[in-house]
């Protein structure tokens, strides 16, 4: 496979604010950690850390509108375009093909342009024609990634990105987080890779402080 290159387009947001909690609850049934008051602004990069089972995808599936808020509220930008890069690897249909599945969500792209793009993110050769099933986690880490690349985005909202890359994709993961023009909110257990990518840190064990 080829080393990835991954780059993340930006589209420009109105406002230096890009999302606004003010005394957020989050959780299912229960609230999961104390009310989260947290402001991002353009160009800032957020690590958010904690203990797993924390409610750290939880926050990130509610400001999304995944789920909904248990108490306070969220504010996102008025043009915000969110960049969403799901923990687990699910697919619609994992029978399709890699070539597929990004044609399903860009039609207008030929063939070549879809190897193109799969191949600048280090999927090639016979497995963009395999099922997405018989890839493994990492091949299918980049499926997901390349549709990120495919469209512009002023908020990219990523959960647990490094789980299935290998350390010349996380690396490429590291350059392109820290060349995208907008703001990044992430979920990462990694120190090294918090260290490196975020402006600042929203540890969510200090919430019970």
């Amino acid at each position: 496979d080829p080393k990835p290159s991954f780059i993340f387009d930006y589209t420009p947001a109105v406002g230096q604010v890009i999302l606004s909690c003010d005394k957020l609850g989050i959780g299912y049934y229960d609230q999961l950690v104390p009310d989260i008051s947290v402001e991002l602004r353009s160009n800032i990069k957020l690590a958010v850390t904690g203990f797993n089972g924390i409610g750290k995808s939880t926050f990130i599936k509610t400001v999304c509108g995944i789920i909904p808020a248990l108490s306070g509220s969220y504010r996102l930008a008025d043009n915000i375009k969110i960049g969403y890069y799901e923990q687990d690897n699910i697919f619609d249909d994992d029978s399709l093909t890699a070539i597929e599945e990004i044609k399903n969500h860009y039609p207008a792209l030929s063939d070549k342009d879809v190897r193109t793009a799969l191949s600048r993110c280090g999927l090639a050769g016979e497995k963009v024609t395999r099922k997405i099933s018989t890839l493994s986690g990492g091949e299918q880490a980049k499926i997901k990634i390349c549709r990120l690349t495919l469209a512009k985005f002023n908020l990219l909202v990523l959960d647990e990105p490094t789980n299935h890359l290998d350390v010349n994709a996380v690396e490429q993961l590291k350059v392109a987080i820290k060349l995208f023009e907008g703001a990044v909110l992430f979920v990462s257990h990694s120190k090294e890779f918090c260290k490196e990518c975020a402006d600042a840190v929203l540890d969510f064990e200090k919430l019970f402080d």
